[in-house]
């Protein structure tokens, strides 16, 4: 199978471990999958070609990549009068894998440098350090860890961000997680536990003064169990259960608001595997958030999640996700948004050097109002498109030219609630 369907079937193992998971397990370790996922090591030698090799240290094998990026950006404060700039990225990053027989490692740095050229107040730098590990306790059952830690900066577009701050607001994040999978022939169980800290930055604010980000630290808790039952060679039934907790660093937030909660969510669904060309997963259940300030009440809903790939030649993969959870939200009298978010994306190998994706999304956000009667209902629906072509020169060089596409429509009335923004850019990186 060629390096796209390789690919892709590693990403639908990571995608019936994670769907339907919440924003507090993005990036925390999940049980195996319940169905068997062809073996992505079916390697086609043209195709490998063109992958990178690596440098040997023992047991481990360093992956550098560094790739530079010239960008346009026709509305970079995400508002709904645009204003544009030409954005410079440049990307370095490293990539460490380890293999030692029944333990495995791997991990990960990154930076991300943008230098804007008329906005000087835009350009910043953002960096993570991560990684993941996996021993096997015995036969088919698996302890799993990682950990993680990120400086980032706020998107323009992201709702909880003011279109007031001078800069793009800056936060921390502080990632921990643990599982523990096993695969008894027919069943396979498995138990996953994560903690997240977010730290945002006071921000500053066009024309003088400072805002207070402190009410927006918070603690993230989860646990989530998984079972699963393979009732017919490819078909198994699949149950999850999850608990999460969210604790805020101050008791109150600037607008008096207690913002602490905790939830769960129980769904039960198929996961299936069909003649290797459709393998997925679907699940439909339920899901319920309260919260400790009286006026808030609490937020039940229907919950859902899909991970479908889908193969119709062997170039080709189409991978289409479906979620919703409960969203946080710092905007006064609101509770949180109920997020159900779709997203499809069709990868296509044109040639063995040249790479096609493209990609659709759709989001709404329905806020959910405290008891106070001083908010108007407010939903947003977020869309999204994006092209990319990548070319592979040869193993250790490749370009690429893509575009992105997003708009906002709200039925906010404040400034920046409605935008619409495009990006192209062209990069090229190397890799060893």
């Amino acid at each position: 199978m060629v390096a796209l369907s390789r690919r892709l079937h590693a990403a639908s193992v990571a995608a019936l471990c994670v769907v339907a998971v919440p924003t507090v397990a993005s990036a925390q370790v999940a049980p195996e999958p319940v169905v068997p996922v062809p073996d992505p090591r079916a390697a086609d030698p043209e195709a490998a070609a063109l992958e990178p090799v690596g440098a040997r240290l023992g047991s481990f094998i360093i992956y550098p990549k560094a790739e530079a990026a010239l960008m346009y950006d026709d509305n970079i404060y995400a508002l709904e009068d645009k204003t544009d700039d030409a954005v410079i990225r440049l990307s370095p990053s490293i990539g460490i894998q380890g293999d030692m027989g029944r333990y495995t490692t791997n991990l990960r740095g990154r930076l991300d440098r943008f230098e804007y050229s008329k906005r000087d107040s835009e350009s910043r730098t953002d960096w993570s350090v991560n990684g993941g590990n996996r021993y096997e306790l015995a036969e088919r059952t698996y302890l799993t860890g990682n950990a993680g830690y990120s400086r980032s900066h706020e998107d323009r577009g992201d709702p909880n961000s003011s279109f007031t701050n001078l800069r793009p607001n800056v936060y921390k994040l502080t990632e921990l997680g643990a599982g523990l999978s096993r695969d008894l022939a027919r069943l396979r169980a498995g138990i996953v536990g994560g903690y997240k800290y977010y730290n945002y930055n006071d921000a500053e604010q066009i024309g003088g003064g400072i805002t207070n980000n402190d009410d927006r630290d918070r603690h993230e808790y989860l646990v989530e169990g998984r079972l699963g039952y393979e009732f017919s060679p490819g078909y198994a039934l699949i149950g999850r259960f999850q608990w999460d907790q969210v604790d805020y660093r101050l008791p109150f937030d600037d607008a008096t608001f207690d913002r602490d909660s905790r939830g769960w969510r129980a769904t039960a669904g198929v996961g299936f595997e069909l003649t290797r060309l459709l393998i997925g997963e679907v699940s439909a259940g339920y899901l319920h958030r309260s919260y400790d300030d009286s006026r808030f009440g609490g937020i039940s809903r229907a919950s859902f999640g899909a991970a479908l790939n889908w193969y119709p030649t062997e170039i080709t993969a189409v991978r289409l996700t479906a979620d919703r959870k409960v969203e946080e939200t710092v905007t006064p009298n609101y509770r949180g948004f109920l997020a159900s978010s779709f997203t499809l994306n069709v990868e296509h190998e044109l040639l063995r050097t040249l790479t096609l994706t493209a990609s659709a999304r759709y989001s709404h956000n329905d806020y959910v109002r405290a008891n106070t009667g001083l908010a108007p209902r407010r939903n947003d629906d977020v869309y999204g498109a994006s092209l990319l072509a990548k070319y592979a020169l040869n193993r250790n060089l490749y370009t690429s030219l893509g575009y992105d596409w997003v708009k906002r429509d709200s039925t906010a009335i404040v400034r920046g609630s409605n935008f619409s923004r495009n990006k192209v850019w062209v990069a090229v990186g190397t890799q060893f």
